[in-house]
C-alpha cells in the first residue's frame, strides 16, 4: 500500500487539547536525548507536526510525506535497541491521526504505517488501539461535536486501510459498545429535536453512524458472530436494536437512515446467534407472522436472548410499508446465500418468503421513493437468487427460477407494468430485472448453448416486438435480448429491423434509445461475421455493412428530422467504433450525383473528422481530399444552390481537433472558391455562418503559423509560410474588392465583416513570428475611401463596422492621401 500523493488544499484543523501528554513528553525526552545522530531530523518532523506552527494543510502534507520515507528507513533497521523509539514515534503519529480532522492527513499516515515492516504491525495495532479507547472514554451525551469525531475517526480506520481493520477488530466490543450508545444518544435527540434545521442534522449524523455501525460489523466481527451473546455485551447488542427499531418505527426519520437502519438490525441479530440459528432467531424475531405454527426451533442460548429481545418487542405490523421493505433489503443484503436458501417451511426457503413479502409490499408504496425503493429490493432479490442458483441444487428452486415458473411469471408481470415508468431510474431497474430473470433461466435449465432456440427467450422477443416503437424501455430490452442471441438471429426473426429502428430516430424522445440499439445489432452482427470467418478462414466479410449501412444512408438522405437525429447520436459513435464504414459510405454516395446523397456525403465526412479519422490519411492529392472523395465534388459542394449544403462543405475544410492542422492548397482553393460564390448570400445565419468560419480560418493560420516558424529552416515550413501568407494577402484584397460603390448590401456585410476579423488577427505591423501580414500598413487611399463610403451605407450594421474599422487605425500612413472633394473621386 504506497502513499499517495495528495493534492492537498485549505488548513490544518487540529484538536491539541485532545493530544496525550504522556506521548509529548516521551517525545520531548527523546528530543533532549537526541544528538546529530540518523533519527534527530526525523525527531524534528515528528515534534512539528504534533504542535504544527504552520496553518496551511499542504506544508503540512509536505512534512508527513518526508516522516514517511524516514520512518520506513528507519524502521528496516534490526537494531534491537531502536525498538523502544519506534514505539513513541508510533504513539506520535496515533495522536496526530486522531486530533487532527482532515481525511488527507489520516490517509497519509495509514499509508505510512501500512508500509512498514511486519514486525512493527502489532506495535500499530497497540497503539491505535489505545488511542482510540481514550477518545471512547472521553465522551460525553453534552458534547456532541467530539462524538462525531470519534464516529469519523473510526470510519478512517475502514478506509482502504487493512491495519485500522484489526485496530477495530482487536477491541471490537468496546467499539461496538461505543456505536450501539452512539446511536440511542442521537436518536434520543432526534426525537426532542425543536427545529426541523436541528432534526435533520441529527438524521445526518444518525445515517453516518449507522453506515459505520453496518462496516464494523462486517469487518471486525468476522468469525465471531456470537460475540454478542456473552454477558458483558449482550446488553450494547440488544440497545443497538432497540435504538434501531425506534428508527424504523418512527416516521421522523429520512427514508436514508430508515433504510440503513433495516440493515444495521440484521447485522445485529447476526452477532447475537451462531450460523446454525441465525434464520431461527430472524424468523422468530422479524417474520413469525410469515410462518404462524410452523416457527424453527432455537437452541437454548438463543432462547436467552429472544427473552432480552422481548423486552421490547419487535411487532412487524408496528412498521410502515416502506420500513417493513427495509428489513427484507436488509435480509437480503446482510445474509450469506446459504442462510436464504435454506428451508423455513416445508418446501419453502427464505428467499422464498422475502419474495412474497417483497411482491406483496411493493403493492401498498404510493410515492415515487418508496417505489423505487422496492425496485431496487427486488433487482437485488434477482441478484442473490442468481447466486442460489450457481450454489444450490435444489429442484424447487430451479423449476420456480426457470422462465416458465411461477416467481419468473410474477416478477415479468411486474416488469411489463412497470417498463414504462415516468421515473427514470424505474426504468433502469426494470431493466436491470429482466437482464436477471434471462440469466435465472439460463442457470436453472443450462442452456447457455443453446439460448437462440430456446422457447421461452423467443417468446420474450416476440412481445417485446409486438409492442409500440415509442415505448422507450423496448429498446434497451432488446438490446439485453442481442446480448443473449445474436444480431443474426434477430434478423431471421424479423427481417426489418434495422429499417424499424431508424424510423424512430423520428423522434426526439426516442432517437437516443434506438441509437443504442443499432449500435448494439450492428456490432453484434460484426462480431458474429469475424466468428464465422476465423471459424471457416474464410476471407473478409461486408456483409453486416450491407445490412446496417444502407438504411443509414436511406435516412440522411432523406433529410428529414430523423436525419438530424441520426447525425446527432448515431452516426459518431458508428464510424468511431468501425473506421471502416467511412469506406464503404462514401463508395456508396459517390456513385451518384444526387443533391441528397452530396448533403449525406459531407455530413457523414463532417462526424469522421470530428472523430479523428482523417487525419491519417494522406492530404497532399490534388485529386481527391483526404483521400476519401474526390475534389471535384467538394467544389460542387461549396457551389451549391443549396445553402446548407455550401455552408456544410465549408465547414468539414475549416472545422479539425487541432488547432494547428495545415491547410493544403486544395483547402485554400475551395474556400477561395466558396467566397467568390456566397459572398452575396441573402440570408443573415448564412454569412453569419461564413463569417464564423473564416474566424476558424485565420485562427488555424495564426496558431499553425507559429508552430510553422519554429520550423522555419525546413523547406516544407518555408513553403507552408509562404501558402498562409499569399492567402491573406488574397483574402484581404477580395474582401476590398467587393465594397465597390453599387455593392449589394449582402456582399458589403461579408466584406467588412472579413475585414473586421482580419483587423483582430492582424493588427499590429508585421510580426517577427508566423505569418508576416500587417493590417494597416496594406491600407492605400483607394482602400480608405471604400470604407468611407460604407459609412453612407443604408444598412446600419455596415455603417457600424465601417466606423469601428476607421476608429481602430492607429494612425494613417503617409501613402494613404484622402480625396478633398467628390470630384477627384474615381
Amino acid at each position: 500500500m504506497k502513499p499517495k500523493a495528495n493534492r492537498a488544499t485549505g488548513s490544518l484543523d487540529m484538536r491539541q487539547d485532545l493530544v496525550d501528554g504522556v506521548v509529548r513528553l516521551q517525545l520531548k525526552d527523546l528530543l533532549t536525548k537526541a544528538n546529530e545522530s540518523d533519527d534527530s531530523t526525523l525527531l524534528v518532523k515528528l515534534s512539528q507536526c504534533l504542535n504544527p506552527s504552520t496553518s496551511q494543510l499542504a506544508e503540512y502534507m509536505k512534512i508527513l510525506s518526508q516522516i514517511s520515507t524516514s520512518l520506513k528507513k528507519y524502521c528496516d533497521c534490526t537494531d534491537v535497541t531502536c525498538e523502544g523509539s519506534i514505539t513513541v514515534y508510533i504513539s506520535v503519529l496515533a495522536e496526530i491521526h486522531s486530533a487532527v480532522t482532515r481525511n488527507p492527513v489520516r490517509r497519509m499516515i495509514s499509508s505510512t504505517l501500512q508500509n512498514l515492516p511486519q514486525r512493527c504491525h502489532s506495535v500499530v495495532i497497540q497503539q491505535f488501539s489505545s488511542c482510540l479507547q481514550r477518545y471512547m472514554s472521553k465522551t460525553s451525551g453534552a458534547d456532541p461535536d467530539h462524538r462525531r469525531h470519534v464516529i469519523d475517526l473510526i470510519a478512517s480506520y475502514l478506509e482502504n486501510w487493512p491495519l485500522g481493520e484489526c485496530v477495530l477488530a482487536a477491541i471490537n466490543k468496546p467499539v461496538l459498545a461505543y456505536l450501539s450508545v452512539s446511536v440511542a444518544t442521537l436518536v434520543r435527540a432526534c426525537c426532542e429535536a425543536e427545529s426541523p434545521t436541528a432534526l435533520t442534522n441529527l438524521t445526518q449524523s444518525c445515517h453516518v453512524i449507522l453506515k459505520n455501525t453496518i462496516a464494523v460489523l462486517q469487518k471486525c466481527f468476522h468469525g465471531n458472530r456470537s460475540a454478542g451473546t456473552d454477558s458483558l455485551h449482550r446488553n450494547a447488542v440488544v440497545g443497538l436494536i432497540n435504538a434501531v427499531f425506534e428508527i424504523l418505527s418512527n416516521s421522523i426519520f429520512t427514508t436514508n437512515c430508515q433504510s440503513v437502519a433495516g440493515m444495521t438490525l440484521i447485522a445485529a441479530l447476526k452477532l447475537m446467534s451462531d450460523s446454525e440459528n441465525m434464520v431461527s432467531m430472524i424468523m422468530k424475531t422479524l417474520l413469525p407472522h410469515c410462518c404462524p405454527g410452523h416457527l424453527p426451533s432455537v437452541n437454548k442460548p438463543i432462547q436467552d436472548v429472544n427473552e432480552e429481545l422481548s423486552n421490547f418487542r419487535i411487532h412487524w405490523n408496528q412498521l410502515s410499508t416502506y420500513c417493513q421493505l427495509c428489513v427484507c433489503h436488509g435480509i437480503l443484503a446482510m445474509l450469506d446465500i446459504d442462510s436464504l436458501v435454506s428451508e423455513v417451511l416445508p418446501h419453502t426457503t427464505l428467499l422464498d418468503l422475502m419474495f412474497t413479502e417483497i411482491m406483496k409490499l411493493q403493492k401498498s408504496l404510493v410515492d415515487s421513493y418508496s417505489i423505487l425503493a422496492a425496485s431496487r429490493t427486488l433487482t437485488l432479490w434477482t441478484h442473490t437468487a442468481k447466486q442460489a442458483l450457481q450454489l444450490s441444487m435444489q429442484n424447487n428452486l430451479r423449476s420456480s427460477l426457470s422462465g416458465q415458473g411461477s416467481v419468473s411469471k410474477h416478477i415479468l408481470d411486474y416488469v411489463w407494468e412497470n417498463w414504462e415508468h415516468a421515473i427514470e431510474g424505474m426504468r433502469y431497474q426494470m431493466k436491470i430485472i429482466f437482464e436477471n430473470v434471462i440469466e435465472m433461466h439460463i442457470l436453472a435449465t443450462g442452456k447457455e448453448h443453446r439460448i437462440s432456440n430456446d422457447s421461452f427467450i423467443l417468446d420474450l422477443f416476440h412481445q417485446l416486438m409486438t409492442n409500440s416503437w415509442h415505448i422507450r424501455s423496448k429498446y434497451s430490452f432488446l438490446v439485453t435480448m442481442v446480448t443473449y442471441i445474436g444480431s443474426a438471429r434477430v434478423l431471421e426473426l424479423h427481417p426489418t429491423t434495422p429499417q424499424d429502428v431508424l424510423s424512430a430516430m423520428e423522434e426526439q424522445t426516442t432517437a437516443p434509445y434506438a441509437s443504442d440499439l443499432y449500435e448494439k445489432l450492428l456490432q453484434s452482427h460484426k462480431e458474429q461475421m469475424k466468428q464465422m470467418i476465423s471459424e471457416s478462414s474464410c476471407h473478409g466479410d461486408d456483409t453486416w455493412q450491407q445490412v446496417w449501412l444502407p438504411p443509414v444512408l436511406e435516412v440522411l438522405n432523406s433529410r428529414k428530422l430523423g436525419s438530424t437525429l441520426l447525425v446527432q447520436y448515431l452516426l459518431p459513435r458508428l464510424l468511431k467504433n468501425n473506421p471502416e464504414s467511412l469506406d464503404y459510405i462514401i463508395g456508396s454516395l459517390h456513385t451518384s450525383s444526387n443533391e441528397s446523397h452530396l448533403s449525406a456525403m459531407i455530413t457523414c465526412l463532417k462526424v469522421a473528422r470530428s472523430q479523428g479519422l482523417l487525419a491519417q490519411r494522406p492530404c497532399d492529392n490534388s485529386e481527391t481530399w483526404h483521400g476519401v472523395i474526390h475534389v471535384s465534388l467538394l467544389k460542387q459542394a461549396v457551389c451549391h444552390k443549396d445553402n446548407q449544403i455550401s455552408i456544410q462543405a465549408l465547414s468539414l475544410i475549416c472545422d479539425s481537433s487541432k488547432s494547428t492542422e495545415v491547410f493544403s492548397s486544395v483547402d485554400f482553393h475551395l474556400i477561395k472558391l466558396f467566397l467568390k460564390c456566397n459572398t452575396k448570400n441573402q440570408s443573415a445565419a448564412s454569412r453569419h455562418c461564413i463569417n464564423s468560419n473564416v474566424k476558424k480560418i485565420l485562427s488555424r493560420i495564426q496558431e499553425g503559423g507559429l508552430v510553422l516558424w519554429k520550423q522555419r529552416h525546413k523547406e516544407e515550413a518555408k513553403v507552408q509560410l509562404t501558402l498562409y501568407k499569399e492567402f491573406v494577402e488574397w483574402l484581404y484584397n477580395f474582401a476590398f474588392s467587393n465594397l465597390y460603390c453599387d455593392a449589394c448590401y449582402p456582399r458589403r456585410a461579408t466584406a467588412l465583416s472579413i475585414l473586421t476579423l482580419l483587423q483582430d488577427a492582424f493588427t499590429t505591423k508585421a510580426k517577427k513570428e508566423g505569418v508576416e501580414f500587417s493590417f494597416w500598413s496594406q491600407w492605400t487611399s483607394v482602400h480608405v475611401q471604400s470604407i468611407l463610403e460604407c459609412l453612407t451605407d443604408s444598412y446600419v450594421g455596415n455603417r457600424e463596422m465601417a466606423r469601428k474599422l476607421l476608429v481602430n487605425v492607429p494612425t494613417i500612413p503617409d501613402k494613404v492621401k484622402l480625396y478633398k472633394d467628390d470630384k477627384s473621386a474615381p
